[in-house]
């Protein structure tokens, strides 16, 4: 796999870079949101792990989101009148999408608010909702994928890829404590 320096940014990266670049981010939002699912199970003094893990959900699920609903509008247009089916998935990915970018919204809320004492309460909400809501839905919106948009065009609408987004994006990952690293406790 490429270091994010190595890879091609902007509408003039091949496909296969775009496509590598977003497994890559897919993966680390997965190893993230556990992440954040093993913080939540331990009691941990030191919120900083908690903190960066979030900052990072923020961002790569914010920008999953507005391309998952720009890619709605763009499948719109290739969805068959009669498919029925095809426009009920739509609808019913947007509609998650819409909440997931309620609940990303609560995260940046109570990471913002950190006298409000409620990012565990925020974090443990999404990483609920991304098991129960996000993490399954891959699949109807793959469907429809398959079905009306050649792949070689699908990676080429993935324009959100651009050298901001995987510097931004490195950053954060590196700014989360590896496993192990937390504080202990000063008991």
């Amino acid at each position: 796999m490429k270091r994010e320096s190595e890879f091609v940014s902007g509408s003039d990266a091949p496909d296969a870079e775009i496509q590598a670049f977003r497994h890559l981010e897919r993966r680390r939002m997965i190893e993230i949101k556990d992440r954040i699912s093993t913080l939540l199970d331990e009691s941990v003094p030191d919120p900083r792990p908690l903190h960066a893990c979030v900052r990072y959900l923020v961002f790569i699920v914010g920008r999953f989101v507005a391309q998952g609903l720009s890619n709605i509008e763009y499948l719109r247009l290739r969805v068959a009148p009669d498919d029925s089916e095809g426009h009920d998935n739509l609808e019913a990915l947007e509609g998650m999408l819409h909440r997931a970018h309620a609940r990303i919204g609560e995260l940046r809320r109570a990471l913002d608010d950190t006298q409000s004492g409620q990012l565990r309460e925020a974090a443990s909400n999404f990483v609920a909702f991304y098991d129960a809501r996000m993490a399954p839905r891959k699949n109807d919106a793959q469907s429809i994928i398959t079905k009306y948009v050649p792949s070689d065009e699908y990676w080429k609408v993935t324009a959100d890829v651009t050298a901001v987004t995987i510097a931004r994006e490195a950053e954060l990952y590196a700014e989360i404590p590896p496993v192990g690293d937390e504080p202990e406790s000063a008991d």
